[in-house]
């Protein structure tokens, strides 16, 4: 009733400030959040027939930023120590291992290169986009290389538009592993 009304009014009053205080501040807003598998992605790979797999090396190309990528004022820095290049390639094993397909000693091997990774939150339309070529090998032998590219658009609302740059841009992680996963060439590639 009136108790949660204001409440709800309350935290989005908390939520303002302390977003228009970061704006303001130019402050970091912190690391994005570690990898979490998606529902859609996790469909897919259960009902693909594709043996469990292995994750090795992501890393970044000379366009990608390394460890941050700045949303107006704020700065978002990957998660952990890592790359955003890692964020990807620990996405592919989140979702890998949510779906009961991944062996970090499987002959079967997913390798990537973030070649784009960009998020811009200023009105009237916020985007954010990512490309990158993955190559699976198998027994060392390349079987699979293939470039993907996914991207998102929004309408930003003032003082949110940082914090819904982030959840884009963030998503995006699994949108690419999405990309991949559901590929008819990659679940060629990685058959038994």
């Amino acid at each position: 009733g009136a108790d949660a009304g204001g409440r709800r009014g309350l935290m989005r009053a908390a939520v303002v400030a302390v977003v228009a205080g970061l704006m303001l501040g130019g402050c970091a807003v912190g690391p994005a959040a570690a990898p979490q598998p998606s529902l859609r992605n996790l469909q897919a790979l259960r009902a693909a027939e594709i043996s469990p797999l292995a994750v090795g090396r992501f890393t970044a190309g000379p366009e990608a930023p390394k460890r941050k990528v700045s949303i107006g004022a704020a700065v978002v820095s990957a998660p952990g120590e890592g790359t955003f290049a890692d964020h990807l390639g620990e996405t592919l094993a989140a979702e890998l291992r949510a779906a009961g397909k991944f062996d970090p000693n499987s002959p079967v091997v997913v390798t990537g290169v973030l070649t784009r990774s960009e998020v811009h939150s200023e009105p009237p339309q916020g985007h954010a986009a990512l490309t990158a070529t993955f190559t699976v090998t198998r027994e060392g032998r390349a079987v699979f290389e293939k470039a993907f590219a996914v991207h998102t658009e929004w309408t930003p609302e003032w003082p949110l538009n940082i914090v819904q740059a982030e959840g884009a841009y963030t998503g995006l992680y699994n949108d690419l592993v999405g990309a991949l996963v559901t590929d008819p060439e990659f679940r060629k590639a990685v058959n038994p």
